[in-house]
């Protein structure tokens, strides 16, 4: 049966797969800052060593979340980040909490 030509062809088009077989996801969205919230804001700082912040750098170099930010952002980052350990099995993130 032939199509409308005023009928839009609706095509299935997979998002790339990473180098490790995982889906990417498409785009991440957050609410938007007030200025409230940003005079607001307070900086946490948990130490590390030099090792580990190097380890941070190279491992964000190539993450497109993390390509606009500058040094001081990126510093203001990774002086938030700490070691959390997980086992196999373990909920990490569930969609849809905070």
């Amino acid at each position: 049966e032939p199509m409308e030509e005023d009928t839009p062809e609706e095509v299935f088009v997979p998002p790339p797969a990473s180098s490790q077989g995982r889906i990417r996801r498409g785009a991440v969205s957050a609410s938007v800052m007030t200025e409230e919230d940003t005079a607001n804001f307070q900086r946490v700082v948990i130490p590390k060593d030099s090792k580990t912040m190097e380890a941070l750098r190279q491992s964000i170099s190539r993450n497109i979340l993390f390509k606009h930010l500058d040094d001081e952002e990126k510093g203001q980052i990774f002086d938030a980040m700490a070691l959390c350990e997980y086992g196999v099995g373990d909920n990490i993130i569930t969609q849809g909490q905070d």
